[in-house]
């Protein structure tokens, strides 16, 4: 599995880069939301993005939603954004009403919320439910994902009940043809 780590802080990249990679990930890091931005652009094959909250120019949650419009292709076709896991020191206490604020959000958005300076012991354990999920998703998820664009952009493109019904007859036996593929 390919991850993404974004920090603005050369020794935790380090640090963090070291600790995944000595446990048979496969790292990429960048400083800056911008820098991470580019690299999913250019690389599909990223699976996960661990970032920082607190960051110049682009916080950590700024960077997970610009990251979800970004369109990935692959071979097999379009993909959906990566996981992303949220690094952060604050814990909620002491914080300004603006940062817990914020942390609420992140909440919602974020696959893990983990405290810095993050132990090995929570991180390896969510990475691997992450990587179960998405191998359990594999190409299944890429066909499924196809299946809803493609009955989405015809069901807007209908113009009666009765092609309506059609199109999502036809999306049904797709969900129930990928059920069998699953259970075989």
């Amino acid at each position: 599995m390919k991850l993404l780590i974004v920090d603005d802080v050369q020794f935790m990249l380090i640090s963090l880069k070291q600790l995944l990679e000595r446990n048979g990930y496969k790292v990429v890091s960048a400083r800056s939301g911008r820098e991470a931005l580019r690299l999913l652009e250019a690389d599909c094959t990223i699976d996960v993005v661990i970032t920082d909250l607190v960051m110049p120019e682009m916080s950590g949650l700024q960077l997970y939603r610009q990251a979800q419009t970004i369109e990935r292709i692959s071979d097999e076709g379009k993909l959906p954004a990566p996981p992303f896991i949220l690094l952060s020191s604050f814990d909620g206490s002491n914080t300004s009403s603006s940062r817990q604020s914020e942390l609420e959000q992140a909440r919602h958005c974020f696959a893990a919320t983990l405290r810095k300076p993050v132990e090995e012991s929570a991180l390896l354990p969510v990475l691997q439910i992450i990587e179960i999920r998405l191998g359990m998703m594999g190409h299944e998820a890429i066909f499924l994902c196809r299946l809803l664009q493609t009955s989405l952009d015809r069901l807007l493109q209908t113009s009666t009940q009765s092609d309506m019904a059609h199109v999502v007859h036809e999306l049904r036996n797709g969900l129930d043809s990928l059920d069998l593929q699953c259970a075989g």
